[in-house]
C-alpha cells in the first residue's frame, strides 16, 4: 500500500514539476517580439533570440529541473542525465568538482547545441540574419569546445593518476 502511494504521488509530483519547468522554458518567448519599435533594437532583446541564449537557458533550466526533481520528500535521485555517461569514466571525472549536476549541464549544453544547429539548418526563415546567427554559433561553439576539452584533459589526468589510499581498514 505504501509503495503504491509513493509511486503514484511521485508520478503526479514529477508531472507537476515538469509542467512548471516547461513554462519556465517558454517564459522568455511569451512576449511579442515586435511590441515596441525601440525595444526591438536593444541589445538585451536581441540577445534573447540568439542561439547562445537558448542553449544556455535550456541547459540551466534543465539542470534546475533535475535538482528539484531529485530533492525533497518525493524526490527520486536517479534518472539524471549524468548517469548516461557512466561508460565514459573520463567525462565523469569532472563530477568531483561540479557534482552530477555539472555533468548534466555539460550534456544538456552539448545536446541543446546540436538541436540548435539542426533547427538552424532546417529553417529557411533566417536567410536575412545569417551573419548574426553565424557569429552567435561561432561564440557558443568556442565555449562548448573549451568546456569539452577542459573536461577531457581533467578527466584524463584524474583517471590516469595513481590513487594512494589514505587509510587502511583492518578486518579480522
Amino acid at each position: 500500500d505504501f509503495a503504491l502511494f509513493t509511486l503514484g504521488a511521485s508520478a503526479i509530483g514529477t508531472g507537476i514539476i515538469g509542467g512548471v519547468f516547461g513554462l519556465f522554458l517558454f517564459l522568455p518567448y511569451i512576449s511579442q517580439k515586435n511590441k515596441n519599435e525601440l525595444y526591438c533594437f536593444s541589445k538585451i532583446n536581441s540577445f534573447f533570440y540568439t542561439p547562445a541564449f537558448r542553449i544556455l537557458y535550456f541547459s540551466a533550466i534543465y539542470v534546475l529541473y533535475e535538482w528539484v526533481k531529485s530533492s525533497g520528500f518525493l524526490g527520486y535521485p536517479w534518472g539524471l542525465l549524468s548517469e548516461t555517461v557512466f561508460h565514459f569514466p573520463i567525462l565523469m571525472q569532472i563530477a568531483d568538482i561540479t557534482g552530477t549536476y555539472g555533468v548534466s549541464f555539460l550534456l544538456a549544453f552539448i545536446n541543446s547545441f546540436l538541436a540548435e544547429i539542426l533547427l538552424f539548418s532546417f529553417k529557411n526563415s533566417f536567410r536575412k540574419e545569417k551573419h548574426f546567427f553565424y557569429n552567435s554559433f561561432k561564440n557558443i561553439t568556442f565555449v562548448l569546445l573549451a568546456l569539452f576539452i577542459c573536461t577531457t584533459i581533467y578527466g584524463t589526468y584524474k583517471y590516469t593518476k595513481k590513487m594512494i589510499p589514505q587509510k587502511y581498514l583492518s578486518t579480522i
